[in-house]
């Protein structure tokens, strides 16, 4: 009986997935986490050898469409505040693009961490 609802989750997180697409230099890949604002994803960049980007090879993408996106907006501006601070992840900017299916979506592109949530740490 767990083994199905887990199942239905996980169709459920790769249907919102597949709403969201790719960033216009990166491509989505799978959930790495859920944050209040919805679910986390892993990205990596289109052309990593790229040099004239800000961006890193690997990344975390918070996505929301853009009529839901005010909590995403907020915490991108917190985090600017603490560009300097190195206990706090990086964001490297934000993204509003058409989805393949005509919604606007609104990406917060942050530093990927992979040890773990701040819960885990606590």
């Amino acid at each position: 009986m767990k083994m199905v609802f887990m199942k239905r989750k996980h169709e459920e997180l790769e249907i919102k997935k597949s709403a969201y697409g790719d960033g216009n230099r990166w491509f989505r890949g799978s959930i790495i986490g859920k944050s209040s604002s919805g679910p986390v994803y892993l990205a990596t960049l289109k052309k990593p050898k790229w040099r004239l980007t800000h961006l890193p090879v690997l990344m975390a993408v918070k996505s929301a469409e853009v009529s839901d996106s005010a909590l995403l907006q907020r915490e991108s501006l917190v985090l600017r505040n603490f560009h300097a601070c190195h206990y706090i992840y990086r964001c490297f900017g934000e993204e509003v693009f058409t989805s393949d299916r005509n919604r606007m979506v609104y990406n917060l592109l942050l530093e990927y961490g992979s040890g773990g949530t701040l819960a885990d740490v606590i």
